[in-house]
């Protein structure tokens, strides 16, 4: 066309290979998620796999997005199906909103879908069926489960008795909190993943009501990881509520990002895992300023695999999507990023878990602590 020879910049895809999604007003939270998700191997291959199905409506968009992603010869596609068919009820059209809180409602639908959609086909299978209804099959784990669920031990003891409860709970993401103000000056992921698992003192008005003792007692609450995740996504509790503005504020510390994460399981166990995409927030409130996504394919492969050429494997090459635009990167600028632009932060971190093998296996099997 015409157009084209005026425009060819505008006109052609990427010289990235990589698709934009169109910023259909303040909905960069939904662009950065999806690029961070589509780039998510794994996850990918897995949405792109799933046989078509009407019980599935919410997965067969992003099936038919994540399709264009990888397929269309355009720069940039408009993500409008998705958005509408993913909106956060409590949300405000044309208004900027958070991503985690984005995410976390994203994958809960994918997963009660998904869950849904396989009660329905057994139950169909069974009253079709002439003969006997068997045994139902025990329930298959969701494709969110398969790909970011981890599992959690919580355990308090109570002071009086010492008598401890427990509970393990499944998890899609772990938000984790800033220590307070003073306790230290630089931290990085893995000082934030510590104090996450540091133990809690419940004292005062968050005493715990211990069973036996049939009273409120003052507890020890410990928190371990008891199954790390396939993709495991963290996200850096920024904004807290100021009661003296009665606003959220953003914390601006700077956080060290590493590109490897020895992430410390329960018994004392470790596992690996590789940064895959960093999703930034960019200004000062939850409800304002911009989001773009730093990613790259899959992890890093052992040293001892990679190829001997001066070009970095695709596997190792970072990418900058920030809403229709999407340009080459690297982990210089990752890192680097607060401390260039103050207010861009690293908000939502994807890592994931390298396979075990040989020597690696033992990776991360130190349990490192900071104090509270």
């Amino acid at each position: 066309s015409e157009l084209a020879g005026f425009y060819p910049r505008l006109m052609a895809k990427s010289d990235t290979g990589k698709i934009g999604l169109i910023n259909l007003g303040n909905t960069s939270y939904v662009n950065s998620i999806l690029q961070a998700l589509f780039m998510a191997s794994d996850f990918r291959h897995c949405v792109l796999r799933l046989t078509e199905n009407n019980s599935q409506p919410l997965m067969t968009k992003l099936q038919w997005l994540f399709g264009f992603l990888e397929h269309s010869q355009r720069p940039a596609i408009s993500p409008e199906n998705f958005l509408s068919a993913s909106w956060t009820p409590w949300f405000s059209p044309g208004t900027q909103q958070d991503c985690s809180e984005y995410l976390k409602y994203l994958l809960d639908r994918l997963h009660e879908e998904e869950k849904t959609g396989t009660r329905i086909c057994q139950k169909l299978k069974q009253s079709s069926s002439p003969s006997p209804p068997e045994e139902p099959p025990a329930p298959s784990s969701t494709s969110v489960e398969k790909m970011f669920g981890g599992k959690i031990v919580t355990r308090i003891c109570c002071l009086c008795c010492l008598n401890v409860s427990s509970r393990e709970e499944a998890f899609t993401d772990l938000s984790l909190a800033f220590p307070p103000p003073g306790s230290e000056g630089s931290r990085s992921v893995l000082d934030l993943v510590n104090y996450f698992l540091s133990p809690e003192k419940l004292t005062a008005e968050n005493r715990y009501y211990c069973e036996s003792c049939a009273s409120l007692q003052d507890a020890e609450k410990v928190v371990e990881l008891s199954q790390g995740p396939c993709y495991l996504i963290l996200t850096l509790l920024r904004f807290s509520f100021d009661l003296r503005t009665m606003r959220r504020r953003k914390i601006l510390d700077d956080v060290s990002i590493p590109l490897l994460l020895r992430l410390p399981l329960a018994g004392g166990r470790g596992q690996a895992y590789d940064l895959c995409s960093v999703v930034v927030h960019s200004g000062v409130s939850s409800e304002s300023g911009h989001y773009y996504c730093y990613a790259r394919e899959g992890a890093a492969r052992p040293a001892a695999s990679l190829g001997t050429a001066d070009r970095p494997e695709p596997e190792n090459q970072w990418y900058l999507f920030n809403d229709t635009r999407v340009s080459f990167s690297s982990f210089e600028s990752v890192s680097n990023v607060t401390s260039f632009f103050p207010k861009d932060t690293a908000y939502v971190l994807f890592y994931r878990q390298r396979p075990r093998e040989g020597p690696e296996a033992e990776l991360g099997s130190s349990r490192v602590r900071t104090e509270p």
